[in-house]
């Protein structure tokens, strides 16, 4: 786990780096508030496995005290629990007002100096033991339970990030409706086990069919949205066809009996337009979709967003 040290205190920011490096931990320093701003907006919305997840803080630093460094951090937009940052207020204050001014502004614990290292340590395990509690619970609720592909809340904010990461560094996202033609139709004439029976097989299909670092997951009852980051519109025709044969290449058995399907798709990239929106991808790709059901289904259409002036 990533631990952020910021303090403008030389001596003491490399005592605190070379005790908290042989516990095992991987430690970034920061001269000063605003160089630790800085540093967590750099890895904010990344949500690699290094990204930092607890952040010591002095109180007295220079350009941002660690006060205003704590509301800075607590206001920043959160898709999920990976974007939160665990803080440990470091000052010389002890009297009660000050900790609770602290606390006030969003740290989750508090360190009076001088500290004892072997507290401290026992701080440290608290914070990522509290951290690794919230990172399960949330990957618990971020799964649908028929499918048990990503929800449409962990899919979207999976998109968002996405879409503000690639623009940095002038990279395509593009995405993928897929559409179960005449699910609603299944579940009449044969019932809701045979449709859930379809749901789930196709989400497998769907599944194993996708690149490692691409992203699926249930938009809506019968509805799919793939994330594909750094990929262009010429690969998204390609991937389409492949989801397409593969989602419909046997017919699904279902108590009802073997049933033959097809499915619909519609796709969008951000290939000409980097700085275009997850709303404005995701409601070009549900026009396309539209497109392919008009056309009877069993295809994919691609449509590009429309450049904002």
């Amino acid at each position: 786990m990533k631990v952020l040290i910021a303090d403008d205190n030389t001596i003491s920011c490399r005592a605190l780096a070379n005790n908290i490096d042989k516990w095992g931990y991987e430690v970034v320093t920061a001269r000063n508030g605003q160089e630790a701003w800085e540093t967590l907006n750099e890895e904010h919305g990344t949500h690699q496995n290094g990204s930092i997840r607890i952040a010591l803080l002095d109180w007295e630093m220079p350009k941002i005290n660690g006060i205003e460094l704590c509301q800075r951090i607590r206001g920043r937009r959160r898709v999920h629990s990976r974007d939160y940052v665990y803080i440990i207020l470091m000052t010389g204050r002890d009297h009660q007002e000050d900790i609770l001014q602290g606390l006030a502004a969003g740290a989750d614990d508090y360190m009076t100096k001088p500290f004892d290292y072997v507290e401290l340590k026992i701080r440290l395990q608290n914070g990522e033991r509290i951290m690794e509690r919230g990172k399960i619970q949330e990957e618990l609720h971020a799964e649908d339970a028929l499918t048990r592909l990503w929800n449409r809340n962990r899919i979207l904010g999976f998109l968002d990030e996405e879409i503000d990461r690639n623009a940095r560094q002038n990279q395509p996202t593009s995405v993928l409706l897929v559409d179960i033609d005449g699910l609603s139709r299944f579940n009449e004439a044969d019932g809701f086990a045979a449709g859930d029976r379809i749901l789930t097989e196709v989400s497998a299909r769907l599944q194993d069919s996708i690149r490692r670092y691409d992203k699926l997951g249930r938009l809506g009852d019968d509805e799919f949205l793939g994330v594909f980051p750094n990929c262009r519109e010429e690969h998204l025709h390609h991937l389409a066809e492949r989801l397409r044969r593969a989602a419909v290449r046997d017919p699904i058995r279902t108590e009802a009996g073997d049933r033959e399907i097809s499915v619909s798709l519609g796709g969008a990239s951000s290939s000409y337009f980097y700085h275009c929106t997850a709303p404005e991808l995701l409601a070009t790709a549900q026009k396309a979709l539209e497109e392919a059901k008009k056309k009877g289904g069993n295809t994919a259409v691609f449509l590009q967003p429309e450049r904002k002036h």
